[in-house]
């Protein structure tokens, strides 16, 4: 299980981090490494102390929810506040403040606009979609179906952990059943 980690950048990549708002260790997922070279992701996860595979499992959301629930940490940063204006109010410590005055506080001060920190997010929908998706945080498009923090979310939520593609719950591949 991946460890928290305090809340400094390296290499531009924020760290995880426990929520301090919330009674029981709630994460936030590290930023996305799919854009650096195969080597570079290895090094990344060596300095982070997470184990990297080549070949992980691919799994595909089934679009449960339960990662916008509340469980997890979403940190939003000046490019999610330009990009989002709205999220400056979904967190009640900055309601109201201008993304001007709300990017300054960013940059300057290493403030973060907090979203669904133990509660459910304002921008998730009754169908379990997202009401700003193509403009959602990084933190947000960073998460991958099947991570650390997925199947975290679907356990506090008491879901079965997401299998990944072609396998069933029980760890047998869809094609590996005959029929007699």
């Amino acid at each position: 299980m991946r460890k928290p980690a305090t809340d400094r950048r390296r290499g531009g990549h924020r760290l995880t981090r426990e929520c301090t708002h919330s009674t029981e260790a709630v994460f936030v997922p590290a930023c996305s490494t799919s854009s650096l070279s195969p080597r570079s992701r290895h090094r990344a996860c060596a300095r982070l102390g997470i184990e990297y595979a080549e070949d992980m499992p691919k799994f595909e959301c089934d679009s449960c929810g339960a990662c916008c629930k509340g469980h997890l940490l979403i940190e939003c940063d000046e490019i999610d506040v330009l990009r989002e204006p709205r999220l400056i109010n979904a967190d009640r410590h900055h309601a109201g403040k201008s993304v001007d005055q709300m990017v300054r506080e960013i940059t300057e001060d290493c403030m973060a606009v907090l979203l669904n920190c133990g509660h459910r997010c304002q921008f998730l929908g009754e169908d379990n979609r997202c009401g700003i998706y193509p403009t959602r945080p990084n933190c947000c498009v960073g998460m991958e179906p099947g991570d650390e923090q997925c199947q975290y979310s679907r356990r506090v939520e008491g879901l079965s952990p997401l299998q990944p593609v072609g396998q069933l719950s029980d760890g047998l591949t869809a094609g590996a059943i005959h029929s007699s």
